[in-house]
């Protein structure tokens, strides 16, 4: 397999909060490819959100190799890792973390406004809102019905598929979801799912999920299951 056909590869990777404290995170080899869509499941103190910060780039290992995208990550300082992510990820965040005095259309459009490449890319695509409009529509979110309405007049469903929107703007090559299911009853959690998925292989877009719910994983072309990847956890069965 080789690089180009990955969208992530981890290689030694250790991470500790502190410089000489316990390590909460080891993973000798991780390989995601382009294209595909995983789910990344564990419970409370697994290490999800650690390896979910270091995918997105806001931080880096302690040590070992990170490639995201065909990028070396611990080669980047954080200003370049922000543009990175910027540019390159899109982010689906538990809480949505939308504009509540934005229109639905505005908050799609704002990623292109924090980055030239998405906001090119979206432009090769017919332009930033006909893209914003397009993702609305393919989400069930019709623009004519909902784009001018400011996002805190829509249900929970809603404004996560506008927070859906958002991160696939500008054709992102990785989209990361932070338990993006939390808030959803069983009807909506399928559709989201349904929806997300759809639309991420219809872009070619890899899709990573991480969530608590192992009952997810119909969805999912790949599931890791933290408990197994994590060797600085305790082994089952044994004292931590």
């Amino acid at each position: 397999m080789t690089s180009s056909a990955l969208a992530i590869r981890i290689t030694d990777l250790t991470f500790s909060w502190e410089p000489q404290g316990p390590v909460i995170l080891s993973i000798e080899n991780l390989t995601v490819k382009a294209g595909t869509q995983t789910l990344i499941t564990g419970p409370s103190g697994s290490g999800k959100t650690s390896l979910l910060n270091i995918l997105s780039g806001v931080t880096v290992p302690t040590t070992g190799s990170v490639e995201i995208l065909g990028q070396e990550m611990t080669a980047l300082n954080a200003q370049a890792r922000d543009k990175f992510r910027a540019d390159r990820v899109g982010v689906i965040f538990q809480m949505f973390n939308l504009l509540p005095y934005l229109s639905i259309l505005e908050n799609v459009m704002l990623s292109c406004m924090f980055s030239s490449e998405r906001r090119t890319a979206a432009l090769d695509e017919g332009g930033v809102e006909a893209q914003a409009r397009y993702f609305l529509d393919a989400l069930q979110l019709s623009p004519s019905e909902f784009g001018g309405r400011p996002v805190n007049t829509l249900s929970i469903g809603q404004q996560q598929r506008v927070a859906v929107a958002r991160a696939l703007i500008g054709n992102p090559g990785l989209v990361i979801a932070d338990e993006p299911t939390s808030a959803l009853d069983a009807r909506n959690r399928e559709m989201f799912l349904n929806l997300i998925s759809k639309v991420c292989k219809e872009n070619n877009t890899t899709l990573i999920v991480v969530s608590h719910d192992e009952a997810l994983f119909k969805h999912f072309d790949h599931r890791i299951d933290m408990e197994t990847l994590n060797s600085a956890l305790p082994m089952k069965g044994m004292p931590a």
